[in-house]
């Protein structure tokens, strides 16, 4: 049987702000995911304390920083059985609706593999991180609407480029098959 949805979080001396990600994680209306978390860092035991609060996470540990697309490989070899991976930032504080609503575009738009997030500043709540990348005719690519103020109207599905892997779900088959 294909469970629906993994989250990998790969964390790096930021065991204070995994603790406020898992708690946003947790109050996921809906849907309640399994929670993949690698500690790239050995000078913190904080990260598997706050780890063994969540039933729904399994905790590993690096023996040295193997790095963001390392780490969430190593993770994602644990997500077989899922249908979709969702890659997470110990400093994404997801919004109780966020999965509901990622699984809700990924079922309305299924010929589509990955769903960004709009990503809001931590520091200032009215500026925006990024709402998907984007990619010029040149070939540059960037963050739409980085450091933009956060649009208050009511949010569109459009196509992006691609997402920032800080919140995004991807359907796990397609993540496998171009090589994480």
């Amino acid at each position: 049987m294909q469970r629906n949805v993994a989250i990998l979080i790969v964390n790096w001396k930021s065991s204070a702000m995994l603790l406020r990600c898992l708690a946003c994680i947790a109050k996921q209306e809906s849907i309640k995911p399994e929670i993949f978390v690698l500690d790239n860092s050995n000078d913190d035991p904080m990260a598997e304390v706050y780890c063994s609060r969540f039933p729904a996470v399994q905790f590993y540990k690096s023996k040295k920083n193997i790095g963001f697309a390392a780490g969430n490989n190593l993770l994602f070899q644990k997500t077989e059985e899922y249908e979709w991976v969702a890659l997470i930032n110990p400093d994404a504080f997801l919004e109780p609706d966020w999965l509901s609503k990622m699984i809700s575009a990924a079922n309305s738009y299924p010929e589509y593999s990955f769903f960004a997030s709009r990503l809001i500043q931590s520091a200032n709540h009215e500026i925006l991180d990024g709402d998907g990348d984007t990619m010029h005719l040149s070939g540059l690519a960037w963050r739409k609407g980085n450091s933009e103020p956060v649009p208050h109207d009511v949010i569109k599905p459009y196509e992006v480029f691609s997402a920032c892997a800080a919140a995004t779900l991807y359907q796990r088959n397609v993540f496998e098959s171009v090589g994480g």
